[in-house]
């Protein structure tokens, strides 16, 4: 099962996500306009609609990415 609070493992750096993005030196090349989409976009892509997966795994999948998008904004404010 895809949880957006599940701590998966990260590769191949750090443990979890927030570990691994406690590394990184700059967000300045971030479009934070655009990573707002990105939950939209894996809707989008991975809807059954188009033949990828149950309604129930797309909207674990775009769960987990609006979880990681709030989670790297955290990160870009601090």
């Amino acid at each position: 099962d895809i949880s957006p609070n599940m701590i998966g493992g990260c590769k191949p750096f750090r443990r979890t996500f927030e570990e691994q993005i406690d590394m990184v030196s700059s967000f300045d090349w971030v479009d934070t306009d655009a990573l707002e989409t990105i939950p939209a976009i894996v809707r989008e892509v991975l809807s059954p609609e188009n033949g990828w997966n149950r309604p129930e795994r797309t909207e674990a999948l775009s769960k987990l990415m609006e979880s990681r998008v709030r989670s790297l904004g955290y990160h870009l404010r601090r």
